[in-house]
């Protein structure tokens, strides 16, 4: 594993506020040394990455001197432990999902860059989209076997409209995931009305390729 490290000599953030620090929709009132409030805006943001990618990443911080943050990845492996880890990967049965054509639409840059390094990883062909302009654009250039979405697209037609129109221009009308942070009840209950697969930010990878694997099964069954 490789560690790395960014060091800041901030104002520091105090120890009952370390739990909170990654929580969605979270603002801190404390400013930076430039005096701009709301530091720390792209730390829920980072933590979906991390957790995307599946790596851990932590945070250490002294009032008044300054914040540690890291996060831990796997560094790349040689070309022999590749191949013995794809053979592990064979027998543990997993589908390969070499190929299939997926539609990513997010509209923060980092969460479709995320996504397209992580599908990408698995041997997918990614696109990603920010605006439901983009997507519909997308969808009607070239054919795709899923379609990922986030809910809120800061958009006059949300997820649930985009993975409704998107699912005439699919193999199958079920190959398509809402990815969202605000998994209500009500927004679980729309979902299971409609059909489509929901996910919470920041979701399991194992579970969003296991979605990818159903749709792979489909295409070539």
């Amino acid at each position: 594993m490789a560690r790395i490290e960014v060091w800041d000599t901030g104002p520091g953030i105090a120890p009952e506020a370390l739990p909170l620090i990654f929580e969605e929709f979270r603002r801190f009132e404390d400013t930076d040394n430039t005096g701009i409030r709301g530091a720390g805006l792209g730390l829920p943001v980072s933590k979906r990455l991390a957790d995307l990618m599946d790596a851990k990443i932590s945070i250490r911080s002294a009032p008044g001197k300054g914040s540690v943050f890291s996060v831990a990845v796997p560094v790349a492996a040689s070309a022999l432990k590749r191949k013995r880890g794809a053979a592990r990967t064979q027998r543990r049965g997993k589908v390969n999902l070499t190929g299939l054509s997926v539609l990513v639409v997010d509209d923060e840059p980092a969460i479709v860059d995320g996504m397209k390094a992580l599908l990408g990883g698995w041997g997918c062909n990614v696109s990603g989209a920010r605006t439901v302009a983009e997507a519909t654009a997308y969808l009607e250039g070239q054919p795709f076997d899923a379609v990922i979405a986030d809910l809120h697209l800061q958009d006059e037609r949300d997820g649930f409209d985009l993975l409704a129109m998107s699912r005439q221009k699919l193999q199958a009308s079920g190959n398509v995931l809402l990815l969202t942070a605000a998994a209500t009840d009500e927004v679980r209950a729309q979902a299971e009305v409609d059909g489509i697969a929901l996910l919470r930010k920041p979701a399991d990878p194992d579970a969003i390729r296991r979605f990818l694997e159903g749709v792979q099964q489909g295409t070539t069954a």
